[in-house]
């Protein structure tokens, strides 16, 4: 034991005294005013950012309501060996950056919940930013360049889904 306390004040002794590495630790390289605007960035994002903006695949974006006759719909994939499932379709432009689903254990379960007006959309899963893959649990449609397309129906009827 001694002899890794003798090791360990050695380095503690050749690292002050270093003259370069002391100076460099201890000479600003950055004006203390940009840290200052740095952290005042971080704190304003920490308590005004979005859920679900980040890269934590944890964190998903709560479902809303984009209408009064909106009804909320559960997508569910199963893909254990996926990193990241995103949601695209009619209902966000096709964008495969806007609506992430969330990893539900670990067993390849991947889930997200939205609000969606009433009517039928066309959407796919994008697997780790990809892989378009169907949802195997809906009706596909042809469309139109050759490939499938997944088909929701959202209807209020009795207070469910159709």
């Amino acid at each position: 034991m001694q002899v890794v306390r003798e090791h360990a004040a050695a380095r503690r002794v050749r690292a002050t005294s270093d003259p370069v590495l002391w100076r460099w630790l201890t000479a600003p390289s950055v004006p203390p005013w940009v840290v200052g605007a740095v952290a005042v960035a971080a704190a304003i994002a920490l308590v005004f950012g979005r859920p679900g903006s980040g890269n934590d695949p944890a964190v998903v974006a709560p479902a809303t309501a984009v209408a009064p006759e909106s009804v909320y719909v559960r997508f569910i994939l199963f893909a254990p060996a996926a990193q990241q499932v995103t949601l695209a379709g009619t209902f966000n432009r096709w964008d495969p950056g806007t609506t992430r689903l969330a990893r539900v254990g670990d067993d390849g379960v991947w889930t997200v919940t939205l609000g969606l007006p009433v009517g039928q959309h066309q959407y796919a899963f994008v697997v780790d930013g990809q892989r378009w893959v169907v949802d195997p649990a809906a009706p596909a449609v042809d469309d139109g360049f050759g490939r499938k397309n997944s088909v929701v129906s959202v209807s209020v009827a009795q207070g469910r889904v159709l």
